[in-house]
């Protein structure tokens, strides 16, 4: 083995697990929706030392959170999210005299806070937040790029009026400071460890839900469509962006391909999925005067049997 190959071979498996290269090659699988592909890197990671194994569990939460967006509410879905949330926690706990590793036990609160509000759990959603805030208190003046996330994230969430995180934050007794949430996010967005895409996704979902007009929501959701072509959803929310922007040819050219897709391959993600391309395809199409490609669209939409769109699927058959 030559010197440069070993010096590689060293450089990929130093450092914290989240800037190394194997640990970002998981991380983009499971973007790119190749879960097959993630799921045997993430096996060789478990073979690995401990942050080969703090970035498994990390990215085995990150292939739950996508195979969900991708494949739907399905009850085993849902309970392979719950157990990952768990297995970070457990890690985190395991190695809690390592702090930047302890600090996976911050990032995995923070997360579940979300599915216990979507659950309808408040108040073990307000105890998972309590949580969050007092760890996160004894971290300060400590600097890694999960503290950069939990800190963006909790920060952020204060200055976002319908968000229910913001009232349990409140509850719980966080001021924060949502102009450091920004730039720790911004600070990862940019950076080159595992959390850019996540960090920049949230960056995009907290300017989608802010009251900001002068902020380019498709241009931040553009970045991750450049680098992951083939996630469905993150295609979606980009094409929503530019819906909502007024924007219907550019539109109708985003979501067009992924309708072929789906035409060539009607079992392709989940029947929400379909419907939600077909649907803001069809919108747009009868908004350019394509009537005949909105009706087809729009049929196929309400084909899928989609609770969640059945109203605005109803809406466009209507107007069609």
């Amino acid at each position: 083995m030559s010197l440069v190959v070993s010096l590689m071979i060293a450089s990929a498996a130093s450092g914290p697990w989240y800037e190394r290269s194997t640990c970002v090659d998981a991380a983009q699988a499971v973007m790119s929706v190749d879960f097959e592909g993630a799921r045997a890197k993430l096996a060789k990671l478990d073979r690995g030392d401990v942050e080969d194994k703090a970035c498994a569990v990390w990215t085995r939460a990150m292939l739950a959170e996508t195979a969900l967006a991708v494949g739907g509410r399905q009850p085993q879905l849902l309970e392979a999210r719950r157990k990952s949330l768990y297995a970070m926690f457990s890690f985190a706990k395991r190695y809690r005299k390592t702090p930047h590793l302890a600090d996976l036990a911050i990032e995995a609160r923070v997360r579940r806070v979300r599915v216990l509000l979507d659950d309808g759990e408040r108040k073990r959603a307000l105890d998972e937040t309590r949580g969050a805030v007092k760890m996160l208190e004894r971290r300060e003046g400590a600097n890694n790029a999960t503290l950069d996330y939990t800190r963006g994230v909790v920060n952020m969430a204060l200055s976002q009026s319908g968000w229910g995180m913001r009232l349990l934050l409140q509850v719980a007794g966080f001021s924060g400071d949502a102009n450091l949430g920004r730039t720790s996010l911004e600070r990862l967005a940019q950076g080159k460890s595992v959390y850019w895409s996540d960090a920049q996704y949230v960056r995009h979902f907290f300017t989608v839900e802010s009251d900001a007009k002068d902020t380019n929501a498709a241009a931040m959701m553009k970045r991750l469509v450049d680098a992951f072509p083939d996630n469905p959803q993150l295609t979606y929310e980009y094409a929503t962006d530019l819906f909502v922007a007024g924007d219907c040819p550019a539109t109708l050219a985003t979501v067009t391909n992924l309708n072929a897709r789906i035409d060539s391959d009607p079992g392709l993600w989940s029947n929400d999925m379909r419907a939600k391309l077909y649907w803001l395809g069809g919108r747009c199409a009868a908004d350019v005067g394509q009537r005949e490609l909105a009706m087809r669209w729009a049929k196929r939409a309400d084909a899928q049997g989609s609770k969640m769109m059945s109203d605005r699927i109803e809406d466009l058959l209507d107007q069609l």
